[in-house]
Formats: C-alpha cells, sequence, structure tokens
C-alpha cells in the first residue's frame, strides 16, 4: 500500500527544519583560513618542485635525442662536435696493462659530443673515438699543372678535421725528398691555403695557387698531412700547352721566353685562364746538371699519348709527354722520373750527324746524343781548278734530273762545287766564289739615245770577243771603225776575269748569319726547328744503312746554307778560268757594302768607244759607254751569310742603288737588271724573284728518309720548246727539308696495318736551259718545290715493292720514301712522245687543279719577264702544284667511311689532299691509291688575282704555247677572269683538262654557281681533322672573301660571318659535311657523304695570322698573331705585334655567335694576355708577342 504525503505535510515537516547561526559560520570560515595560511607555502614549494622536474626531464630527454643524433651524424656536427686528442686509456688483459710504451698509458684520439656547447661540461657528452679504419681521402687526386688557383676537396673518413694548424703540407725536390711549403696556409700564403668547412667538420679544403717554383710537376707529387692521416696528389702534365715568341711587358718582363698554359676552359666572362710557365726544371733523367730554361722561340710543340711514341730507347712510352722544338735547335722533353716520381722538362735523344767531304776525302760521324741542344752539320768541297783524281768526270754535286729515254737529252752538268751549312763555319775554314770584276758595256747611238736592243749590252769580260781588247786600247775591226780612240784609261785600273769568272773569298770572315738578321746574342745555333713527330713502330727492324730501327722522336727542320751552281767546259764562255767549271752564282749570300762610300765597289769608266758598226751596209754611228763592277776590291766582311735568294741580299747594299742610278735604263732593259753575285745575261733576275730558303735539311734520325735520289720533274717545262731547246728542273737532294710530320694508326679489315707516317716539306731547286745547239747551260730561276714523304711499304728503304705498294697503308716501313714530287702527274696525263700534256696547255698536275692556269713569270732567259721581247713570249712556266713553294703542314684524318685522308698545306696558299681509296683497292685496283690521285682540296685568291693582273697589265688574258721542236705551231688560251668564266669553263665536256681556280667539293657537287670556293689565305700554316670536320689556318690575304678591287671570288654560300657584321675581318678555311637528304641523315653515309668548303669569319679584326689550330675536349683552338704591319710575318725584331688565341665549340660558326669563334682577351686590350704570380700570391697580365703552336692531352 503506498503512503501518500500532502502538500500541507510537507510543508510542515520543512518548517521545522533549523540551520547555522551566522556566529557559527563565521568561526568555521577562520578556522578554514588559519588551516589554509599554515599549508598554503608547503602547497607551494611542492608545485614548484614539480615543474622543474618537469622540466629537467624534458630537458634530458631533449639532450638524449640530441646525442643521439650528433653520434649518428658524426663528423659533421659544427660546434657541438670537438676533437678530443691523446685520451689515456689503459686496457687489461689477463691483468696485465696494456701500454703505448714503458713510461705512459697509451691514449686515444676522438672527438667529444656535446648537447650545449655554450655551456660545456654541464651538458650531456660523451667520447666518440676514431675508428681503426679511418683515413683521408681527396678528389682530385691528379691535378694537370694548368691553373692559376685550383681547389682540391679533403675528405676526413672516420674522423673529423679540427684546425687548420694541423695540416702540413710537402712538396718532392729534385732528389726525392720532401720539404715542407713553409708558412700559415690561408690567404697570405702564396702557395696554397685551406679551409675547414664550418658546417662539416670531415671536409676542408686546398686551393693551390699556380705560376710558381713550389707547387708545379717539378715538385711533384704533393704530401698532405693531417696529423696521422696522409695522402699524396700528382700534379703532371698541362691540359693545353701553347708555345711561341719572346714576351714582353713593362713590368721587367721584356725579352723573356716562356711557354702558356691553360686547362681550355672558358671562364664566366668567355675568357681562357692562360698562364704563363717559366721553365726552370732539373733535368729528370740526370744527364744535364744545369737547370733546364727556355732561351729561344719554339716552333712546334706535340702530346705524345701513352703507347706511342719511345720511351727515349725506343721502348714503350707509359705515361705520355709533351715535346717541343724550335730556334737555335732547342728541344725539350717532358719526362717523369722514374725514382722520385717528379715531372719535368729535360732534352732529348738524337743523332747529331756530321758530314765533310773535301776533295775527294769524305768523313762521316753519327753520334747519339742526350741534349737539349740539336747539332748537324754539312759541309761539301770540290775545288773548281782540280777534278776528281779517279775520276775526271766527276766536278761536284750533280743538280741535273735524269732525261733518261726522253729524246731530250740534258748535254752538259749543273753542279754544286762547294755546299755548306753556315754552323759548320764553327768547325771548318771554308772559301767561296762569288763575281770577280765585271764590265757593263751599253751602247748609244750618235744622238745619245741608249740602244737597247744592240746585244753588246752586257757583262763583257770575255778575252777574245774583240770588245775588252777595243774599250782598253781603242782598236776594233770587222765590220766596225773607230776614230782612233785612245782607249779607257779608267778600265786599265783594273784586271778583268774572263766572262764569269770569279773572285775566292773566306765565308768564314763574311758578317755571320746572327749579326745579319739581329738575332740574340745567345743564339749560337742555326738550326731552326720546325717540326716533332713521334715515330711509332710495331716491331723492332734489322740495322741497315743507318735507318732507324726501333721507335723515335723525329725532330726536323732546316739549317742555313750556303751552294754555288756551275758548269762545265763549254759552258756559256768560250773560256774560262777554271779548266772544269764555269761560275753561274752562288746562293745563301749577301752583299752589304759600306753605305758610307756607296760607290766603293761600282766605277763610272764613261766613254770607251767612239766610232760605228755597218748596218744592213749602213754604217751607224755608236759611242760605246761603260761601268764597272769591281768586286776585288771587296773584303770578305762586305758579304754577309743570309741563307736565302732574294731581293733582301741587297736590301742593305747601296751600291746597288748607285748602280740603278746610273745606268738607268737597267729596270726596263729585258735582261740587264743584274745583281752582281750572279751576273750574266740567262741569270740576271735570280735574285730578283720570290725569296727561296737555301738550306740543307736537318733530321734527328738523319737516315728516316730514304737515301734514294730525289726525283724530280724530268720533262722540259718550258711552253716554247720550238725555240728554247730545253728548260729543265733541276734539284739538291741535301736540301730536301722536313716542315712537318704527323702519324697514325690504320689497320684494314684484313688486319693488315700498322702505324704510318706522312711528311711533307721542300727542297732547292730551280730551272736550268740548255741550248741544244751550242751546250749552253744557264740557271736563270731558283725556287724551292714542294715534295712529299710517306712512311709504308717494306724496310730498308725500298720506294715500294712488288708485294707491298707503300700507298696501299698495308704494311709498316721504318723509313720514308718519296710519295709525290714534281715528276707526278694526276692521272698519267702525259703521252708516249715527249709528256706533252704533262707541261703544255693540257698539263694537269693534280685533280682539279690545271698547270696552265697557274704560270710561273719566270723568263728561262733570266731576265726581267718581259712578254714585248721575242724571246720571252713564251718564257714562262706551267706551274706545277708542286713549283716555287714549300709545303708547310700536314695531318691525317679520315673520309666519312672511315679510310685514311691527308692534307697538307703550302706557302702559296694551296691545300692539298689524298686518300685511301677502299673501294678501288677492293676491285684490285690499288693504283688509284698512288702519286697520281693527289688532289687540290682549294687554292688561294692570289691565283685569280693574278689572271686579272696579267689582264689589266698587258690587256690580254691569252697564254700561247708553242709545241713542236721541228715545226712549231702555237696553241692560245684564255685563263679565266670571273666566278662566272671559271663556272663556264669547268662545265665543258673534258671537265678534268678545265679544272680552274674552283675548290675540289663543289666542283664535285656541280654547284660551283651556288658554293664556289676560293680561300682567303695567303698561306696555309697548320690543318687539323676533328669529327669529320678539315680547318685550314694561314696568313690572312683578303679581308672580305667575297670580292677585293672589283674582282669577286668566293660565292655568297661559301662565306660565313658574324650576324651583322662588316664584311671584313680574319677567316679559317673549313670543310663540313653538306647534307643533301633535307636534314633526314644526321651524318655523311653512302650517297650522302660530300662536303663543302667555306670560309668562316674568326674576328672582325683583320690581319689576325693563325699558325696553328688543335681541337681538344670538345674545343677548337686557334692561335697566331696581329700582323700589324701586314707583311705576313711575325716580325721579332720590333716585338710589337701581340699574340691572338680564338677558340670555338663548332669551328663552322662566326664570330658573335655562341658556339663560334671568341677571343681570349682577358684584359680587354684586342688581344690575348696571359697570367702570371706577381710572386705574393697575386696575379698580373703579362703581354705576349705570338704563339707559334698548341697542343693538347686530348688532341
Amino acid at each position: 500500500m503506498r503512503k501518500t504525503i500532502t502538500q500541507a505535510a510537507l510543508q510542515r515537516k520543512l518548517g521545522e527544519k533549523r540551520g547555522m547561526t551566522l556566529v557559527e559560520m563565521l568561526v568555521a570560515l577562520a578556522v578554514l583560513t588559519i588551516a589554509i595560511m599554515c599549508f598554503l607555502p608547503l602547497a607551494q614549494t611542492t608545485m614548484r618542485n614539480l615543474f622543474t622536474i618537469g622540466e629537467r626531464t624534458s630537458a634530458n630527454y631533449k639532450a638524449v635525442g640530441l646525442v643521439e643524433r650528433l653520434i649518428g651524424n658524426s663528423g659533421a656536427n659544427g660546434d657541438y662536435e670537438v676533437s678530443t686528442e691523446d685520451v689515456p686509456l689503459q686496457m687489461t688483459v689477463k691483468s696485465e696493462s696494456i701500454m703505448a710504451n714503458s713510461s705512459s698509458l697509451q691514449s686515444i684520439d676522438g672527438a667529444s659530443l656535446l648537447s650545449n656547447p655554450a655551456i660545456g661540461g654541464n651538458g650531456l657528452s660523451t667520447f666518440i673515438c676514431d675508428s681503426v679504419t679511418a683515413k683521408m681521402v681527396c678528389y682530385p687526386t691528379h691535378v694537370a699543372d694548368d691553373f692559376l688557383t685550383k681547389t682540391i676537396t679533403l675528405y676526413a673518413s672516420g674522423f673529423r678535421f679540427s684546425t687548420v694548424n694541423d695540416f702540413k703540407i710537402y712538396y718532392t725536390d729534385s732528389s726525392g725528398n720532401r720539404q715542407m711549403v713553409s708558412g700559415v696556409y690561408n690567404d697570405s700564403n702564396p702557395y696554397c691555403q685551406i679551409e675547414i668547412d664550418r658546417d662539416n667538420a670531415s671536409i676542408a679544403y686546398l686551393t693551390l695557387k699556380g705560376d710558381n717554383q713550389v707547387i708545379c710537376f717539378e715538385t711533384s707529387p704533393l704530401t698532405i698531412e693531417y696529423r696521422v692521416y696522409s695522402l699524396t696528389v700528382e700534379i703532371d702534365a698541362p691540359t693545353v700547352i701553347m708555345v711561341g715568341e719572346d714576351a714582353r711587358d713593362s713590368n721587367a718582363q721584356e725579352g723573356k721566353y716562356y711557354y702558356y698554359v691553360t686547362s681550355g676552359e672558358p671562364d664566366e666572362d668567355g675568357h681562357l685562364e692562360i698562364v704563363r710557365k717559366v721553365m726552370n726544371s732539373r733535368d729528370p733523367l740526370g744527364k744535364i746538371s744545369t737547370p733546364i730554361t727556355l732561351n729561344a722561340a719554339m716552333n712546334d710543340v706535340e702530346w705524345v699519348e701513352p703507347g706511342e711514341g719511345d720511351d727515349g730507347n725506343g721502348g714503350t712510352n707509359e705515361y705520355g709527354y709533351y715535346v717541343m722544338c724550335g730556334d737555335n735547335g732547342q728541344i725539350r722533353r717532358f719526362w717523369r722520373n722514374p725514382v722520385t716520381g717528379n715531372y719535368g722538362w729535360g732534352g732529348d735523344y738524337t743523332v747529331a750527324h756530321n758530314y765533310y767531304y773535301n776533295n775527294g776525302k769524305q768523313t762521316e760521324t753519327n753520334e747519339r746524343m742526350y741534349s737539349t741542344t740539336v747539332d748537324s752539320s754539312f759541309v761539301y768541297i770540290k775545288d773548281p781548278g782540280n777534278p776528281d783524281v779517279n775520276d775526271s768526270s766527276v766536278t761536284g754535286i750533280s743538280l741535273n734530273p735524269d732525261t733518261t729515254g726522253l729524246g731530250y737529252t740534258i748535254f752538259n752538268k749543273l753542279y754544286t762545287q762547294t755546299a755548306f751549312t753556315i754552323n759548320a763555319l764553327q768547325d771548318y775554314q771554308i772559301d767561296v766564289y762569288t763575281a770577280g770584276n765585271l764590265l757593263w758595256a751599253q751602247a748609244k747611238d750618235e744622238y745619245g739615245r741608249i740602244d737597247g736592243n744592240q746585244p753588246y749590252n752586257e757583262y763583257v769580260n770575255s778575252d777574245n770577243s774583240k770588245w775588252l781588247t777595243a774599250y782598253l786600247y781603242g782598236t776594233l775591226r770587222g765590220n766596225y771603225y773607230d776614230n782612233t780612240y785612245p782607249g779607257n784609261l779608267i778600265l786599265r785600273r783594273y784586271t778583268f776575269n774572263y766572262k764569269d769568272g770569279t773572285t775566292k773569298v773566306s765565308a768564314n770572315d763574311m758578317i755571320s748569319y746572327g749579326d745579319y738578321y739581329q738575332l740574340d746574342d745567345h743564339t749560337d745555333n742555326y738550326i731552326t726547328l720546325t717540326s716533332v713527330t713521334p715515330i711509332k713502330m710495331t716491331k723492332a727492324y734489322s740495322s741497315s744503312e743507318g735507318y732507324p730501327t726501333e721507335s723515335y722522336t723525329l725532330y726536323a727542320g732546316q739549317i742555313p746554307a750556303v751552294m754555288d751552281l756551275w758548269t762545265p767546259t763549254l759552258g756559256v764562255a768560250d773560256h774560262s778560268d777554271y779548266n772544269y767549271g764555269e761560275w753561274r752564282a752562288t746562293l745563301g749570300i749577301a752583299f752589304t757594302d759600306d753605305s758610307a762610300n756607296a760607290a766603293k765597289y761600282f766605277t763610272n769608266a764613261g766613254k770607251m768607244f767612239n766610232g760605228g758598226k755597218r748596218e744592213w751596209g749602213i754604217m751607224r754611228r755608236r759611242n760605246m759607254w761603260g761601268y764597272v763592277w769591281h768586286y776585288t776590291d771587296a773584303s770578305a766582311s762586305d758579304y754577309a751569310l743570309s741563307g736565302v735568294c732574294s731581293p733582301k741580299n741587297y736590301e742593305d747594299s747601296r751600291a746597288l742603288e748607285v748602280t740603278f742610278n746610273a745606268v738607268d735604263t737597267l729596270a726596263s732593259d729585258y735582261g740587264k737588271r743584274v745583281y752582281p753575285l750572279n751576273p750574266g745575261d740567262h741569270q740576271a733576275e735570280i735574285q730578283n724573284q720570290n725569296e727561296t730558303k737555301i738550306t740543307i735539311a736537318y733530321l734527328s734520325e738523319p737516315y728516316a728518309i730514304s737515301k734514294n735520289q730525289l726525283m724530280f720533274n724530268k720533262y722540259d717545262v718550258s711552253s716554247n720548246r720550238h725555240e728554247t731547246d730545253g728548260v729543265y728542273e733541276w734539284g739538291f737532294d741535301d736540301s730536301v727539308t722536313i716542315s712537318d710530320a704527323d702519324s697514325m694508326y690504320y689497320e684494314d679489315y684484313d688486319g693488315n696495318g700498322g702505324y704510318f707516317s706522312i711528311a711533307v716539306g721542300y727542297y732547292v731547286g730551280g730551272l736550268l736551259y740548255e741550248n741544244q745547239s751550242t751546250k749552253h747551260i744557264s740557271v736563270p730561276t731558283v725556287m724551292n718545290n714542294g715534295v712529299v714523304y710517306l712512311r709504308a711499304g717494306e724496310a730498308g728503304g725500298a720506294p715500294f715493292d712488288e708485294n707491298f705498294t707503300g700507298f696501299t697503308l698495308q704494311k709498316e716501313s721504318n723509313v720514308f720514301n718519296e710519295f709525290y714530287t714534281s715528276v707526278d702527274y694526276w692521272r698519267k696525263r702525259q703521252d708516249d712522245w715527249g709528256a706533252v700534256k704533262n707541261i703544255l696547255t693540257e698539263a694537269v698536275s693534280a685533280g682539279y687543279w690545271r698547270d696552265a692556269y697557274h704560270p710561273l713569270f719566270y723568263s728561262t732567259y733570266g731576265g726581267v719577264y718581259n712578254p714585248d721581247d721575242s724571246r720571252d713570249k713564251y718564257s714562262y712556266l706551267m706551274g706545277h702544284i708542286l713549283y716555287d713553294k714549300r709545303l708547310t703542314s700536314v695531318a691525317w684524318g679520315t673520309t666519312w667511311n672511315e679510310s685514311p685522308e691527308a692534307m697538307w698545306g703550302a706557302s702559296d696558299g694551296t691545300l692539298m689532299s689524298w686518300y685511301l681509296d677502299l673501294d678501288a683497292l677492293e676491285a684490285g685496283n690499288a693504283d688509284a691509291n698512288n702519286d697520281e690521285s693527289i688532289t687540290a682540296e682549294f687554292q688561294s685568291y692570289n691565283w685569280l688575282k693574278r689572271a686579272n693582273e696579267i689582264n689589266a697589265e698587258t690587256g690580254t688574258r691569252k697564254m700561247v704555247c708553242r709545241y713542236s721542236n721541228a715545226i712549231g705551231w702555237d696553241e692560245s688560251y684564255d685563263i679565266p677572269l670571273t666566278p662566272d668564266e671559271m663556272t663556264a669553263w669547268q662545265n665543258k665536256d673534258n671537265a678534268d683538262d678545265e679544272n680552274t681556280y674552283w675548290d675540289k667539293c663543289s666542283s664535285q657537287l656541280g654547284m660551283t654557281s651556288t658554293l664556289g670556293f676560293i680561300s682567303p689565305l695567303d698561306t696555309v700554316e697548320d690543318v687539323t681533322f676533328a669529327n669529320d670536320t678539315w680547318v685550314a689556318v694561314g696568313v690572312q690575304g683578303l679581308a672580305n672573301p667575297k670580292t677585293d678591287g672589283k674582282v669577286d671570288y668566293c660565292r655568297n654560300a661559301a662565306v660565313v660571318k658574324a650576324p651583322f657584321s662588316r664584311s671584313t675581318g680574319s677567316w679559317v678555311c673549313v670543310r663540313t659535311w653538306y647534307d643533301q637528304s633535307g636534314g633526314q641523315d644526321r651524318g655523311p653515309i653512302a650517297g650522302n657523304c660530300n662536303y663543302v668548303w667555306k670560309a668562316v669569319q674568326i674576328s672582325e679584326k683583320e690581319n689576325c695570322n693563325i699558325q696553328q689550330i688543335t681541337y681538344t675536349n670538345g674545343m677548337w683552338y686557334a692561335v697566331g698573331y696581329i700582323d700589324d704591319n701586314d707583311n705576313g710575318e711575325y716580325d721579332y725584331i720590333t716585338g710589337d705585334e701581340r699574340a691572338v688565341v680564338f677558340y670555338a665549340i663548332d669551328p663552322l660558326e662566326p664570330c658573335g655567335t655562341e658556339k663560334g669563334w671568341k677571343l681570349s682577351d682577358p684584359g680587354g686590350v684586342g688581344y690575348t694576355q696571359a697570367w702570371y704570380n706577381t710572386g705574393n700570391g697575386g696575379y698580373q697580365l703579362l703581354n705576349i708577342d705570338g704563339v707559334n703552336a698548341v697542343a693538347s692531352r686530348n688532341d
């Protein structure tokens, strides 16, 4: 039952409850307050302690975490990690203490890791010992010595770097001992500095400073020590080396010789960091006690890869090396000391070849030597008054061509009686013959006018001609009458030799070669080296006839020389002072008379005869006037040793000027501008032609070239065989000079091959003329003619045998053999009855070179070429492509299908080529590769310019040839004058015979109308190949390859100039692939393998003559000088023509483009300068006067 409470009852219940009184409440509050006040401080302290404990616990956890992370990041913790050394350690093993030594406990090194470096030991810390495998390593470990500064990164593996003061750096001296680099390694140290990475103590940076004698390859290897850790850094050969002339600067640097190095990488400003290097090495082989320095200009430098070249003794080259050579017979080779590890410059092994022949007695020595200077000399002396005691026919060194079986036999000889290198005068007394007293007779008519057509306007010295007697004593009979002229008293003062008589002069007392050319005082060796090439042979050859038997380095060059020219009895004169020869000329000496007395050796004799001569029944009055050269009064000091045949031999001769002023018709009267060192009607102009070097070859292996006789043109080269009877080439075997060489390795599909070499150069030669009726021999012309040698074929000097023809490159040889000379013509373009096609209008001495369009205007009679003179109408030469030029450079390359190809340049701007025709070889036609397959790649603008000058001077470009001895019919032809004419000529049916001046590539394409190319260069100084591209460089000729002087040259598409550039500047010639696929092919392939030549502008500055070019690491480098006076040569005497170094990624791109040619000009002066170390760690720029050569380790 539920009980129910009513509302009223509830209210009554609530009303009965009673609460606390106010007093009770106040008391309770007071008690509570007192209790709180008593216990509150205790509660606060408790809470504070609890908070502190929490914070510290959290910090500890964080510190522990940090230390754990520091341990995991050991060596890269910055200030949290402190190097700690010498922590004592004692280990007890079986109750025995392990101690480092008897006096101290063993200690260890390591690092203390601090959780709070700011409070040191108040934070958490731990110690980590260095790893037992700790080591120091670096990158890079090898450094090329071509830097201003070079940074090497040092890595501490298993430990940390603490302080720079613990580093020590040592270099290696020439004795192999370590020497410490002194000083503190900071910014002020002139050699190096070290910096530890602030964020990672395991890394330090070593910065080396270049161009000093402490940090260089001579002191390699460097040793870097940090406490107990050590490593070595090798400093070896520079990446790129450049050599050249001396350097001249206002800062006490004038006239010193250096070489220059660079890494080849442009800096951020687009300039190469080129560093001057002072050569001051101790010979790494220890064979030369004095320091190895530079004291002459260097002309060539080459890098020899490991495995090529030789080790100096015919063995394998293991390290690779640079070699260089230059003036004053200087050579240098980069060696590695096998004991100390030093690198350095030293000498090299060569053979000193000395040949001395004196009137039948011959002495020859060949001594292998190690030196920085080469040695060689040549002397041949044959007294012209005495025949050989055993063979009366031997009259000297014969210079005649072999005309056997040609039907145009030379009856008499041209020979030299005395030939010697100028440096041989140091060891021998040598006399030479020059002109004696000479009488010049000149006729005037009754009106006093000069009668230039009279035959007696000539030197008259022959005693039987009646003339000399009449002049001396006034008597003359026959068709002549006189007015009893008493004779000439002046003439009676002199004793006249017979015609072509001589006077003997001591060569030892002449002005020396060095004084004549104002060479440096220290120049005491006149051998000029122009080329150095490693010659690698895969096998050793048996010793035979002095030929090389194993690998060697070939240094080649020239020695200035003197040689004379003689003919036998029954020459020009009826009598001779000597029974066995008549003097024609002495080449290689200059006449330098005393300028204070200009007429010392020249006298106007005045009137010599007053009378008349009966002509066609009429007596015409004549007066004879005379002039006398009296050379018997000249002393030896009036002559100088020049080594050339050119007008230069008379530049210092005031007497010659007086002569021309006195005899004012000499310049215009045919054949009468006679230079007195070689007088006579038939060699009057011998000194007034192009400069001919009279030299004898230098070879470091004297029998590197075959001993077989020099083969030169044996055909009659006159354009008028009807009247001239015979004009032939002569040549001097011993003068063959190698200008450049190159080697390569090639192997065909059948495994035949090996190392092959090609060499180019020149020899001393010229023309001889013989009247077949009178046996009259004269020497109207002296020239340097080109020659090509190939080292391929059989050993022992055999040119080519029946099994292996050298031009198929199937077998090595140990000797260079003649490959291409002036006797060779394109594809046998001669007939069987006198080789008419070789010499006359159809002559083609090389593909794309027609001889008839390259006439050499050298009178075969020896005078000034005069087309108005009946004798001179045909008196010029059809220019064989090797005539009148020196071959200067050569390089191997490959064709599109990897077949070997060689190109060589010439001093007249011609570039020639030859390649191995694999298709023909596979088809069994080996002869397609022989010496009749040479082609002209291009030729200089000068040939077309000359054709236009002929037309301007004579009013015609028509040339005439006379064919026959018996009948005498003429054939004429026109020389083309314009590009359109040349293209029209070339489009004729018989294109091979109609080659003009266009290049080979555009002619092969049949696109001369759009791609026709003519080189703007005067010379080709160097040519090289890389990446399927050929580049040729040289002396600048045309500032604008398209047009000059109203004459057009290259087609527009054959010229690549800078964007928005003017059309003038400096240029290189580039051959590149011509894509005919519209971009579908990425490179040359069968059916699309043609090329084109283009003139590429490398600078808007004119006359930047480029001496050499090379390719390395994706970059092309071209070096040379600015030819301020535009004379085509570096003027070392004035020394103010500055060097230029250009570089390009793509040689086909012009200057002003991203990948095109750029001039390295860090000083902003318009030419290239090099950096040098001032000695206190700073660098300044140095002027360079000329760079001649460049080479790279990665060529």
